[in-house]
This record gives C-alpha cells, structure tokens and sequence, in this order.
C-alpha cells in the first residue's frame, strides 16, 4: 500500500504542477491584453 501512496501522491502532485502552470499562463494572457 505504500507503493500505492507515492504513486498516487505523486500524481495529485503533477495535476497541480499542471493546474498552477495553466494559471500563470492565463494570467500571463489576461495583463498582456490588458496592457
């Protein structure tokens, strides 16, 4: 079961990796079409 823990902690932890890096990009779109 530990096994199982590291995998599935280590996939919550790409999802928000991914999630975080989606945001910074948007947020990167949104202030250079406001400037």
């Amino acid at each position: 079961s530990n096994a199982l823990f590291v995998v599935a902690w280590s996939l919550s932890a790409l999802f928000w990796a991914g999630c975080g890096a989606l945001l910074v990009r948007l947020m990167q779109i949104v202030m250079a079409s406001l400037n």
